[in-house]
């Protein structure tokens, strides 16, 4: 016979006596008091009024102290440099990611790039220092970069050559410069200003031309309103494109040879389109 009125009739002692700890327990608990969302007054939002560029500037911060937007850490200028180009420097920083360092980046990407030649990037080697996939993406990014690079180079030589009179002008100045006593400080300013390009390598290229005039073991250039004219080719039988010129001239310099023939075949194809 049960017991309807007991709950616990048709129990163990065990089960029933487990049942009223678990009462006692619930007794016990302190009920959680839902606190409700209160409304601003028209008075606190005329006190503190929302400042969307303020908004704005604090989330800038947050990412320039933070990674970038994928998650890589951001390039260390201090270490790596800055190629002053934001697709050079994502090129290194994938280097950078992967492990690699400056003179590993340096010794596999510099003369390719200088060369805007890719042939001259050991893709072996590159891919077993950052993985096949970076190894791509690195690879095109070189190249971006080499044409960027070159295109600038021959903004830079106009400015500078107009600034001073001419192409041989130029050279003059700069293989004085070369073997001056100008500081190395001074020197490296100025390159800096000439890489820059613009208004900033035609200062640096009058500093120069001042300073070599200055300089009486030299020969004053005076005929800086000269422009160099076109080169005439119709005896040229050659005609090159630009990445054939820049490859030819890199070589050149280095061997310290005459460039005159290379830039009669330049010249030649531009006049030819190609």
């Amino acid at each position: 016979m049960t017991d309807e009125s007991n709950p616990h009739s048709n129990v163990s002692t065990e089960e029933r006596k487990a049942a009223e700890v678990a009462e006692q327990a619930a007794a016990k608990e302190t009920p959680v008091e839902e606190t409700p969302i209160q409304a601003v007054s028209n008075t606190e939002v005329k006190a503190n009024p929302v400042d969307p560029e303020a908004d704005a500037a604090l989330v800038e911060d947050d990412k320039e102290e933070g990674k970038p937007d994928d998650g890589e850490a951001p390039l260390d200028t201090q270490a790596w440099g800055d190629t002053n180009s934001e697709v050079g420097n994502s090129v290194l920083r994938l280097i950078q990611n992967a492990g690699g360092t400056p003179e590993q980046a340096k010794a596999l990407l510099f003369d390719a790039v200088r060369d805007n030649d890719m042939s001259k990037i050991d893709k072996a080697e590159l891919t077993n220092l950052v993985g096949e996939s970076n190894a791509t993406i690195i690879m095109s990014g070189a190249a971006s970069y080499a044409t960027e690079i070159a295109a600038k180079n021959v903004e830079i030589a106009k400015t500078v050559n107009e600034a001073v009179g001419g192409s041989e002008n130029w050279e003059a100045i700069q293989n004085w410069s070369d073997n001056s006593d100008l500081p190395d400080a001074e020197k490296a300013e100025y390159n800096e200003l000439l890489s820059a390009g613009g208004a900033k390598a035609r200062f640096a290229a009058t500093e120069l031309l001042n300073k070599y005039n200055a300089d009486s073991g030299n020969t004053q250039i005076t005929d800086t309103n000269r422009v160099d004219p076109d080169v005439d080719t119709t005896t040229q039988s050659e005609a090159i494109t630009a990445r054939e010129y820049y490859k030819r001239m890199a070589m050149a310099n280095r061997k310290g040879q005459d460039t005159t023939a290379i830039k009669a075949a330049r010249a030649k194809g531009r006049k030819l389109g190609i």
